[in-house]
């Protein structure tokens, strides 16, 4: 990568890295989405246990006594927040040998085991996350919360390669031109990136995962038909089959990226390339047939919960209690945009302002079109890529009502389900952005970082608030210094380390922001030579597109 390529992609990521450990500051020990069971998993995989089948896993003594300590509130609305209990001395707080260490009930043996039922995912990440534990001198004798503050930050170290793939993936359709200088500052547009990226989850994973893919299939469509590609993509296929389902749903992209590299070059690809990506298919597949064989399905979720299936699910439907598709309707118009923008991760509120919501929602359409619009040359690679990500809403939309039609529980409805398909939403952003600046789109990398450090930022702000002041209670200057120091107070290192790490994400921040200005050409926007835009080798046509910057 020259320097001059790699200014746009460090800014990016320490755009997205100062927000992320703004996340890791604010979210309390194990208050994640299934955190306690995703640290769990981890545990067992650090101790040997790197391929436990569905249900095989109770979950250890030691975590669920970690959770009881530090698990303290729900974070719902009505509930109690951080603030109302006493942080645990640090010198008291145990470790995970003092907790009981990596042992486990047998399963069914006591009322109180517990099945893990993150085993319903296949173990790739919590192979690699264990391998990390397993490689940290001292991880069980440690406090069990510096434990998960040191797997959180192997997690966002693991989520940081995403804004170098959403400017690939961009460059891969237009170029190195402003389209692809503003994908890079784009993750932290989506507060729950840098939200799951600082709590311990496969998804992290399977974003950074998607998001390869997607870049390599818009490689793909530009004509690359090589066998190098076609062997990063076999990795890649692999990799995400190993990790989770929603994964392997992106993986007909990639089919669909050869027909259309083929019709574009007017030549198959070479024997070689298709024995590699048969190769990557069947290994790709390999995990999902045996669940199939094994358990009848791809997804082995009622194994894997056990007798806690059914009770997740909620009283199931008599004859009598048809499910209310208009409330099931009102409830996705609702939870929808929530899910993607607003909620972040286990604390449904705090969620950024409703009108926010519903025109950042807007805004991926209209900027699709957009640049659908301006761009023709690659509209359907625009049209695909988005429509992956929409086809994830649809099936996570499906998939609810289809539980919901049988049991009381309005289940399924997470934006995390979506985000291995999110560069499909934010390269068409990028590119849409360009077309509405007009005359203005050279600073559309600056406007880009600052859009996203605006919404993250928000929502950063409000989920601090929630956390460490009463409820009710809105973070101003004059309780800052409160909340700072509940959450100093509860936090797993004393001073100096929090603020330190405060210090450091505000001068990541800072520098990503200076770098998105510096990636702004200077000089009025003019028409730049068409060939200049086009990437090397690419059979879409001459700069991708017509549209801006010489793409009339």
């Amino acid at each position: 990568m020259r320097s001059a390529a790699a200014l746009p992609v460090i800014g990016g990521t320490l755009l997205f890295f100062g927000v992320c450990l703004g996340f890791l500051l604010s979210t309390p020990t194990l208050n994640g989405a299934d955190e306690e069971f995703h640290v769990d998993r981890v545990v067992a995989a650090a101790h040997g246990a790197l391929l436990p089948g569905p249900g095989s896993l109770p979950e250890s003594t030691a975590v669920q006594r970690g959770a009881d300590l530090y698990v303290r509130s729900t974070m719902i609305r009505n509930g109690p927040s951080l603030a109302e209990f006493a942080p645990l001395p640090r010198d008291e707080r145990p470790s995970l040998d003092q907790l009981g260490g990596a042992a486990r009930p047998p399963d069914g043996s006591t009322e109180d085991a517990v099945s893990n039922y993150q085993t319903q995912h296949p173990p790739l990440y919590y192979d690699l996350m264990g391998a990390a534990m397993w490689l940290m001198p001292g991880a069980d004798s440690i406090p069990l919360d510096q434990l998960v503050f040191w797997l959180r930050l192997f997690n966002v170290l693991l989520m940081l390669p995403v804004p170098a793939l959403l400017w690939a993936g961009a460059k891969a359709l237009f170029g190195p031109g402003p389209q692809a200088v503003a994908a890079a500052f784009l993750p932290a547009f989506v507060p729950g990136l840098p939200r799951i990226a600082a709590t311990v989850t496969n998804d992290t994973l399977a974003v950074l995962i998607g998001a390869a893919l997607i870049w390599l299939a818009l490689k793909v469509m530009g004509g690359d038909l090589t066998r190098r590609t076609a062997v990063l993509i076999a990795a890649v296929a692999v990799a995400g089959s190993l990790t989770k389902l929603t994964v392997m749903i992106l993986t007909p992209l990639i089919v669909l990226a050869y027909l259309i590299g083929w019709r574009r070059s007017g030549r198959p690809p070479p024997p070689a390339t298709i024995a590699t990506l048969a190769i990557g298919a069947l290994l790709a597949a390999l995990w999902w047939v045996v669940s199939l064989i094994r358990f009848g399905s791809l997804f082995a979720a009622p194994q894997a919960w056990g007798s806690r299936y059914l009770k997740q699910l909620g009283a199931p439907r008599a004859a009598d209690d048809p499910a209310d598709f208009g409330f099931f309707l009102r409830q996705m118009v609702k939870q929808v945009p929530l899910r993607l923008f607003g909620s972040l991760g286990l604390h449904e509120p705090p969620q950024l302002p409703w009108p926010l919501l519903i025109a950042l929602c807007a805004s991926l359409p209209i900027t699709l079109i957009a640049a659908v619009i301006a761009y023709r040359r690659v509209r359907w690679d625009l049209l695909i890529i988005w429509g992956f990500a929409a086809g994830l809403m649809v099936l996570m939309v499906r998939e609810s009502w289809a539980t919901y039609s049988q049991f009381r529980a309005l289940a399924g409805i997470q934006g995390r389900y979506v985000y291995p398909a999110v560069a499909g939403l934010l390269i068409p952003f990028a590119a849409g952005l360009v077309v509405f600046l007009g005359r203005a789109r050279r600073w559309t990398p600056a406007v880009a970082a600052a859009l996203a450090t605006l919404i993250s930022g928000w929502a950063l702000y409000l989920s601090f608030g929630f956390t460490w002041l009463h409820r009710f209670e809105t973070l101003t200057p004059g309780n800052l210094r409160r909340a700072v120091a509940t959450m100093a107070g509860h936090f797993p290192f004393g001073k100096p380390v929090p603020q330190l790490i405060a210090l450091l994400g505000v001068a990541a921040v800072i520098g990503g922001l200076v770098i998105a200005v510096r990636c702004v050409p200077r000089g009025r926007s003019g028409r730049p030579a068409v060939r200049q835009l086009s990437p090397a080798g690419d059979l879409r046509g001459p700069g991708g597109g017509s549209g801006p910057d010489g793409q009339g």
